[in-house]
């Protein structure tokens, strides 16, 4: 979003940024409309509160041997080899990974170039802007491919046990992780569905309510919160 200076934003438009959507069936017929709107800030505090407590039941349910999610998302230890620990831990750790490999590159984006310069100039300096992002990227999987084995290397001088341990928390974050984020639309797109035009009507009467929803319904009122985007010059007056 642009810059805006604060006298040129209309504050009442944020508490009602919302939309109308139709709601289809398997035939893509629409069959009602819902409204959403973005929720508040006390809304998504709760959004967040209560997904961070679905979160941590998911993390107790997952660290206790006997449970049913224990034996479906976690592998046992006598099933995999050593070489093979290794690469799931890497696999499993390659956002943080990525991140450690973008903080050791050596690239700079293009600077401008002055006012004055000749056409030519120009136009090598447009080329190099285009050319800007292979360039980019190819630094950056050189450089991930040496944080990649330099993690390798450190993952090997540790025995199976170790390394099945750190598989299991690496895996259980990135459950709890999915887990947060999926509820958190989930409650988000709940406090922001509405029966009305006005959005004064809220359409669920409880979250199972929502929760209940076929599927394919319920991903449709997550699909339709997830593209509100404010626009800026929406905001303006």
């Amino acid at each position: 979003m642009s810059f805006l200076e604060k006298s040129d934003i209309n504050v009442s438009t944020l508490f009602n940024w919302g939309k109308e959507f139709p709601l289809l069936d398997q035939k893509g017929v629409e069959i009602y409309k819902v409204y959403i709107k973005l929720v508040g800030d006390a809304e998504y505090g709760r959004s967040r509160v209560m997904a961070l407590r679905k979160s941590a039941e998911l993390r107790k349910k997952l660290n206790n041997l006997e449970s049913d999610e224990r034996v479906a998302f976690i592998p046992e230890k006598e099933s995999i080899e050593k070489d093979k620990l290794v690469e799931l831990i890497i696999i499993y750790s390659m956002s943080d990974l990525s991140k450690v490999a973008k903080k050791q590159m050596m690239i700079v984006y293009p600077m401008d170039i002055p006012s004055d310069a000749t056409l030519e100039q120009q136009e090598q300096h447009q080329a190099i802007i285009d050319n800007f992002d292979k360039e980019y990227m190819k630094v950056f999987n050189e450089s991930l491919g040496k944080v990649i084995d330099n993690k390798k290397e450190e993952l090997n001088k540790f025995d199976a046990d170790q390394l099945y341990s750190d598989l299991v928390s690496n895996l259980i974050n990135q459950l709890c992780e999915q887990e947060l984020n999926n509820r958190f639309n989930e409650y988000c797109t709940y406090f922001g569905s509405y029966s009305d035009a006005e959005f004064k009507s809220k359409l669920f009467s409880s979250i199972d309510e929502f929760n209940n929803l076929p599927t394919e319904i319920k991903n449709q009122f997550i699909k339709h919160y997830n593209s509100l985007e404010i626009n800026s010059e929406e905001l303006k007056k």
